[in-house]
Protein backbone atom coordinates (compact mmCIF):
# COMPACT_ATOMS: atom_id res chain seq x y z
CA UNK A 1 0.00 0.00 0.00
CA UNK A 2 1.47 3.68 -0.67
CA UNK A 3 1.80 6.36 1.84
CA UNK A 4 -0.50 9.43 1.63
CA UNK A 5 0.58 12.41 -0.03
CA UNK A 6 0.44 14.00 3.01
CA UNK A 7 2.83 13.33 6.02
CA UNK A 8 0.10 14.55 8.19
CA UNK A 9 -3.91 15.44 8.76
CA UNK A 10 -2.75 18.46 10.84
CA UNK A 11 -0.86 19.72 7.40
CA UNK A 12 -4.16 19.46 5.10
CA UNK A 13 -5.67 21.46 8.99
CA UNK A 14 -3.08 24.08 8.82
CA UNK A 15 -3.71 24.69 4.95
CA UNK A 16 -7.82 24.56 4.89
CA UNK A 17 -7.51 27.12 7.65
CA UNK A 18 -5.26 29.31 5.83
CA UNK A 19 -7.41 29.46 3.13
CA UNK A 20 -10.59 29.78 5.25
CA UNK A 21 -8.09 32.99 6.58
CA UNK A 22 -7.05 34.38 3.51
CA UNK A 23 -11.16 34.47 2.51
CA UNK A 24 -11.46 36.63 5.32
CA UNK A 25 -13.50 32.84 6.75
CA UNK A 26 -13.53 31.35 10.11
CA UNK A 27 -13.91 27.52 9.91
CA UNK A 28 -16.23 25.88 12.40
CA UNK A 29 -14.61 22.86 14.06
CA UNK A 30 -17.70 21.05 12.14
CA UNK A 31 -17.00 22.45 8.94
CA UNK A 32 -13.26 21.80 9.05
CA UNK A 33 -14.10 17.52 9.65
CA UNK A 34 -16.57 17.59 7.02
CA UNK A 35 -14.10 19.35 4.78
CA UNK A 36 -11.16 16.52 5.89
CA UNK A 37 -13.71 14.16 4.83
CA UNK A 38 -14.57 15.51 1.65
CA UNK A 39 -10.87 15.96 0.44
CA UNK A 40 -9.97 12.80 1.73
CA UNK A 41 -12.85 10.96 -0.37
CA UNK A 42 -11.96 13.18 -3.41
CA UNK A 43 -8.65 12.44 -3.52
CA UNK A 44 -9.20 8.90 -3.30
CA UNK A 45 -11.24 8.97 -6.02
CA UNK A 46 -9.21 10.47 -8.13
CA UNK A 47 -6.08 8.30 -7.41
CA UNK A 48 -6.96 5.08 -7.55
CA UNK A 49 -8.09 4.92 -3.66
CA UNK A 50 -4.54 6.50 -2.50
CA UNK A 51 -5.46 8.45 0.76
CA UNK A 52 -4.38 12.16 1.08
CA UNK A 53 -3.37 12.15 4.76
CA UNK A 54 -3.16 9.45 7.09
CA UNK A 55 -6.33 9.60 8.65
CA UNK A 56 -9.29 7.55 10.05
CA UNK A 57 -12.92 8.88 9.95
CA UNK A 58 -15.73 8.14 12.59
CA UNK A 59 -19.61 8.07 11.95
CA UNK A 60 -20.95 10.08 14.03
CA UNK A 61 -24.12 11.64 14.51
CA UNK A 62 -22.82 14.72 13.52
CA UNK A 63 -21.37 13.38 10.84
CA UNK A 64 -17.74 12.10 9.74
CA UNK A 65 -15.30 13.33 12.68
CA UNK A 66 -10.94 12.49 12.77
CA UNK A 67 -10.73 11.76 16.25
CA UNK A 68 -7.00 13.41 16.19
CA UNK A 69 -7.91 16.70 15.05
CA UNK A 70 -10.92 16.78 16.93
CA UNK A 71 -9.12 16.13 20.53
CA UNK A 72 -6.71 19.05 19.03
Amino acid sequence: MRSPAVRSTFDVVLWLLARGASAGMRLPAQKLQRLLYLAQAHFAAANEGRKLMPATFLATELGPLEPTVYHV
